[in-house]
């Protein structure tokens, strides 16, 4: 992903409710968006072919990005010709999770501690939780989000709007007073299905997501300029719809 690739979506129009700064929170995927996992992923695909004597030769991994557990094991049964429990993705996914270095990605920091000192923040992920606490923790990121919500918890994973709505449920916030942050097709198709704002940074290469704001890391100056972050003013529903054009 290039250092500055930014553009807005055409003709962008968000209903804002009420009349204060806008947004009043900030809601986040996880893999592949705050953390660096792509390894400890594939890992897990690769242990579980493995373990049935199989490769991911077959498969296009790019079609499991953003997955849930749930859905990446139904793809692999039907890649694999086999039965894939969601048990042996989920312990490998957790051993490779505590095994390897896990790092934040570019402009992860810098964005969650602007944001941190505005608005509380949240995680909503297809990441069963016990994965998501993990590198949060390793990437010592953890400390930013009040609330972690993933699809384990819920009855229906991204695309969905699932995690999102609990998400601005626990926070208190209706979805058009929030921001979400995705990079996967799944994800953003998640957030804008609960009524978010949405800002992409595409974790492959020339993916194209339904956002409302795609750029190339998080940190990018137009997301810092959107959310009020280089301006000292007032932020509200109007500057966001003028920000939006």
């Amino acid at each position: 992903m290039e250092e500055h690739v930014t553009e807005f979506s055409p003709g962008s129009e968000r209903r804002r409710g009420g009349a204060g700064r806008w947004p009043s929170a900030a809601i986040f995927d996880c893999d592949g968006l705050l953390l660096d996992t792509a390894a400890c992923w594939r890992a897990a695909y690769e242990g579980v072919a493995a373990e049935h004597g199989a490769s991911l030769e077959r498969i296009d991994l790019d079609l499991l990005n953003g997955a849930s557990v749930s859905l990446a094991a139904g793809m692999l049964a039907e890649a694999l010709e086999r039965p894939v429990a969601q048990s042996t993705i989920m312990r490998i996914l957790l051993e490779s999770i505590e095994a390897m270095p896990i790092v934040a990605m570019r402009g992860a920091r810098r964005l969650l501690t602007l944001l941190a000192a505005a608005m509380p923040l949240a995680i909503a992920s297809n990441a069963p939780r016990g994965v998501v606490e993990a590198g949060l923790r390793q990437a010592s990121l953890d400390g930013f989000f009040s609330i972690v919500v993933s699809a384990d918890q819920l009855a229906h994973p991204k695309p969905h709007p699932d995690v999102y709505l609990e998400a601005c449920r626990r926070l208190d916030v209706d979805p058009s007073d929030a921001v979400a942050f995705e990079d996967s097709e799944m994800g953003a198709a998640a957030a804008r299905a609960a009524g978010l704002l949405v800002v992409a940074v595409p974790s492959v290469r020339g993916m194209r997501l339904d956002a409302d704001l795609t750029v190339g890391r998080l940190d990018d100056a137009r997301v810092l300029r959107l959310l009020g972050l280089l301006e000292p003013e007032r932020r509200d529903a109007a500057s966001v719809r003028g920000a939006l054009g």
